[in-house]
């Protein structure tokens, strides 16, 4: 799910497109993404953007006439940015936001349509999707350890909940925890003074800076080029699932086992011996089906490292044609094997995985 700087960088790329433009109408192709009926979707056209915010997870578009839209991405929708008139995905596709320079359009993986559309009026109706977190970039560090001590609860409960923190999920939480060295189990209420004071709060303002700091999220900040490692796999019989195509997890299947491969090829069965991986988020795009009697080729590269995690892309090709079956990006954790604590890659490591 997008969190505070994912939506940041959203809200960054939004401004100089949108910000100042009349919306000429907003396109709805899912009846499960609009969440209210008052004021109606067609009131929005001719209005001007006046301001794009956010609340938590939020993405707001705010209107003139005290008019917003309030959009929830969950976990699998994605904004888009497309010529003026841009049709909308056929399976992908929720809505397109139509504009005189452009178009965007919201889509959503997979088949459970979890994203939210609400169009509301005035100050007052867009307060109620406020939970009340805490924003760990401009928080005092008195307001910091209040947040964090209201309730007993573990260090990882307590950074997610929006109620406390806003915009901080899963995957930020556990970089933030990861490079404080605090575990994720320990109670709120156990945290010395200076450890509030000298590591969650600087750490945690840290991460989410760093990650909002990245361009475009993907690129690697340096300018090196990662290199691409393939492999070529043979569609078996136990692959194919009752539609007559790949099964969706057989997908996932090669994933991993690419990434595994592309560990192997760089790195000693001392160093193996020493580091360990476990994943914290895959997220996949499926684009077309692999069939019987199909070659697939898995390409992988890596993303920008943190303290934390390793970001890693992979594409999922028919070998025949190159078209594009899957897309995948992952999040994994290096851990000691023997003890599963969290640990450390050193940089030279990382660089192993980038062209020379």
């Amino acid at each position: 799910m997008p969190e505070l700087p994912d939506i940041a960088l959203y809200l960054g790329a939004l401004a100089p497109r949108v910000v100042g433009s009349r919306l000429e109408r907003l396109r709805i192709a899912s009846p499960f993404l609009l969440r209210t009926a008052e004021p109606p979707v067609a009131d929005l056209a001719g209005r001007q953007v006046v301001a794009v915010r956010r609340i938590g997870k939020r993405i707001v578009l705010a209107f003139d006439g005290d008019t917003f839209v309030v959009l929830h991405l969950m976990i699998a929708g994605r904004l888009h940015w497309k010529p003026a008139g841009a049709p909308i995905p056929r399976r992908a596709g929720l809505a397109a936001f139509d504009f005189p320079n452009g178009t965007l359009l919201l889509t959503e993986a997979g088949s459970k349509h979890r994203a939210s559309l609400h169009v509301v009026r005035g100050r007052e109706a867009l307060a109620a999707h406020d939970r009340g977190g805490l924003d760990v970039l401009t928080a005092t560090l008195e307001q910091f350890r209040e947040a964090l001590a209201r309730e007993s609860h573990t260090l990882k409960r307590a950074l997610t909940d929006p109620r406390l923190f806003d915009g901080i999920g899963n995957a930020y939480s556990d970089e933030i925890l990861h490079a404080a060295r605090l575990s994720p189990l320990r109670l709120t209420t156990q945290l010395t003074a200076d450890e509030v004071a000298g590591r969650a709060l600087p750490v945690g303002r840290a991460a989410v800076s760093a990650a909002q700091a990245r361009p475009g999220a993907r690129a690697v900040t340096d300018g090196r080029r990662p290199a691409r490692f393939e492999q070529t796999i043979a569609v078996q019989p136990a692959d194919i699932d009752e539609q007559g195509h790949v099964n969706n997890v057989v997908y996932l299947r090669w994933v991993q086992d690419v990434a595994a491969a592309h560990w192997t090829s760089v790195t000693s069965p001392d160093e193996r011996a020493e580091i360990g991986w476990v994943v914290l988020r895959h997220e996949i795009d499926y684009k077309h089906p692999a069939r019987p009697g199909d070659r697939v080729i898995a390409r992988t590269w890596v993303g920008p490292p943190s303290a934390a995690t390793f970001e890693r892309h992979t594409e999922i090709l028919r070998a025949r044609d190159d078209r594009l079956l899957a897309r995948a990006r992952s999040l994994w954790c290096p851990v000691h094997p023997a003890s599963g604590r969290l640990r450390r890659i050193d940089p030279a490591l990382h660089d192993r995985f980038y062209a020379r």
